[in-house]
């Protein structure tokens, strides 16, 4: 069987990788807070737009069940 590196070339490029994965580190904290920021926009406009529904909602009962009494007394 053939080695194709040996240890020492390994050892040789150790620090380039170390310095390459500590880069790749940054990038990825840099996206997972700007992902977590945009998600809790989406949650909070989310939270918004189902709350508007709701009162929307609750509203048209309100006015079907007050607009259909006048029906409803003899």
């Amino acid at each position: 069987m053939i080695e194709l590196l040996t240890k020492q070339d390994l050892q040789a490029i150790r620090p380039d990788l170390q310095s390459e994965i500590g880069t790749l580190w940054t990038a990825i904290d840099e996206f997972e807070a700007k992902l977590g920021a945009k998600i809790k926009a989406q949650t909070r406009i989310l939270t918004i737009r189902l709350g508007s529904i709701l009162i929307a909602g609750l509203v048209a009962a309100g006015l079907l069940m007050f607009g259909s009494v006048p029906f409803l007394i003899p």
